[in-house]
């Protein structure tokens, strides 16, 4: 409509919504949306993804940089807090894999 209509639109915010018809386009989310709800629950329970944040850290910023333009300005500090949710705050990961 923007492109069509641009005199209807006065601000416009474009948000990375995904919306995934046929399939996840990436392996992880297919990996989170077939495992049992339980094996999520206890991972989230016993803190896992605290205890191997260095592991998750490291296959998040070798899986982002294969998407972007640039991969060097992938730094450190966007790699924690893209993952910050996931090792930080608990049930972040159990509220994903229920919605994927």
């Amino acid at each position: 409509m923007a492109g069509q209509s641009p005199h209807l639109i006065d601000p416009l915010v474009v948000m990375n919504t995904p919306l995934f018809t046929e399939k996840l386009p990436h392996w992880v989310m297919g990996l989170l949306a077939q495992t049992p709800l339980k094996i999520i629950q206890t991972i989230n329970f016993l803190r896992l993804a605290y205890v191997f944040a260095p592991i998750l850290r490291e296959v998040m910023a070798i899986e982002r940089r294969r998407v972007l333009f640039d991969p060097s300005i992938l730094s450190e500090e966007d790699v924690y807090w893209i993952t910050y949710p996931f090792i930080e705050i608990p049930g972040t990961l159990v509220k994903v894999a229920e919605e994927l």
